[in-house]
């Protein structure tokens, strides 16, 4: 909205931590997989589709996969979460 500050959280120390230990020669990403497949084994279950589409429906109430880190200026504190337009 115009006129409206913008929104950002400072990283956590640890979390800061891990972005500053970080280089080229140690990557330090975490991720996850999972696999679902067909259709579910319990009874009135959505199946793989329906974890898709739940998952669709929902992203959006999770602000943290809409936000991308940015740097403070000259360094003075930790790196900020910025909403990502």
């Amino acid at each position: 909205m115009p006129g409206q500050a913008p929104f950002f959280e400072p990283l956590s120390a640890r979390d800061a931590w891990f972005l500053y230990a970080e280089r080229p020669d140690t990557p330090l990403d975490v991720g996850t997989v999972y696999i679902f497949e067909g259709e579910s084994q319990v009874p009135g279950g959505r199946g793989a589709q329906g974890v898709e589409d739940t998952i669709r429906e929902r992203l959006h109430l999770v602000p943290r996969y809409r936000q991308r880190i940015q740097r403070v200026p000259l360094n003075l504190a930790h790196p900020v979460w910025v909403d990502d337009p």
